[in-house]
């Protein structure tokens, strides 16, 4: 009898052991597959960012014909060639609707070059790249459920790279025309009217319609990366008192040639930018003649803001 209960207590820690080794093994799995795709996409960014770079090479920019107002805002009709069709970029991200971009490289004679550099950089492949997911072990660093966004105060901000694929002529590829590696951005209110949706952001996922509004966590878990970060000096009071601030714009129309200190036109970032903004924390990097829009990845760049979860881009 005490064979026989020895023979089973040996049995069950070899099948325990086995157990571990597996669950190790999957973990291990996992681990990998995440700093596969990690190294993938960062390789699939910088590709992305020499063409950025070729694409406007000498296309006429704001700086270039103002070259001595650096750090002043200047109206929409100042801006150069450049600066509308990295607007008509973001709108195009926004909407899935390209027709804008594309009649307006068309006008600039710059269709035929953008059709060029996508086929020298396999810009297609390069977004299947950035919008792929894990397929198993992702352990949360990569895709995110619904949850994620439980474990976030209020003024925390989350950035995304979606798939904005489409069936127009510019292919899946025109995110190449947008700085920077984040495209969308919003900041979560824990107070939101709808715990399923408490991302407060501009763009025509909102629960209010193409503007100012909030966002359901199921949008940004279906997005193929997500970043969370957090502000420096943040307390409770200044992150209340900021997204109350942003929450007053609710309704007004996305406008991404507004300019960033109008009250009447907004965007993803711009929401982020003006709730921190109230509470004076300038999460803006960049002067105004460098970049006349605040970027989802401006926010991610500024000294004043840190990683805190999520994708890692």
């Amino acid at each position: 009898m005490l064979k026989k209960l020895l023979v089973i207590l040996v049995g069950v820690v070899l099948l325990g052991g086995c157990t571990v080794q597996n669950n190790v093994a999957t973990v291990e799995q996992g681990v990998q597959e995440y700093q596969d795709i990690q190294q993938a996409k960062q390789n699939a960014h910088e590709v992305m960012a020499m063409a950025h770079e070729e694409f406007f090479r000498d296309v006429p920019s704001m700086g270039d014909v103002h070259p001595t107002v650096v750090g002043k805002e200047l109206s929409v009709e100042a801006w150069g060639v450049k600066e509308f069709i990295i607007a008509y970029a973001f709108e195009a991200y926004n909407t899935g609707d390209t027709s804008k971009l594309v009649n307006y490289l068309k006008e600039q004679n710059l269709y035929e070059r953008y059709q060029a550099i996508s086929r020298k950089y396999d810009l297609d492949k390069q977004e299947q790249i950035l919008t792929a997911k894990p397929v198993t072990g992702n352990l949360g660093m990569q895709s995110v459920t619904e949850s994620f966004f439980d474990n976030y105060l209020t003024g925390d901000f989350f950035l995304c790279y979606g798939d904005k694929s489409t069936d127009s002529s510019l292919g899946k590829s025109f995110g190449m025309l947008i700085p920077g590696i984040w495209k969308h951005a919003g900041i979560m209110d824990t107070q939101a009217p709808d715990r399923n949706a408490p991302v407060l952001s501009a763009s025509n996922a909102t629960t209010s319609g193409f503007c100012v509004g909030y966002e359901t966590k199921n949008k940004w878990a279906n997005e193929a990366s997500v970043s969370a970060y957090r502000v420096n000096g943040r307390t409770d009071s200044k992150a209340r008192n900021g997204v109350d601030y942003a929450k007053q714009f609710v309704g007004q129309p996305y406008n991404i040639l507004a300019s960033r200190s109008s009250d009447t036109g907004w965007y993803c970032s711009k929401v982020v930018y003006r709730a921190w903004l109230s509470q004076g924390i300038n999460i803006e990097p960049t002067p105004w003649i460098t970049d006349p829009w605040v970027t989802p990845t401006d926010l991610a760049d500024d000294s004043d803001t840190y990683w805190i979860g999520g994708d890692q881009s």
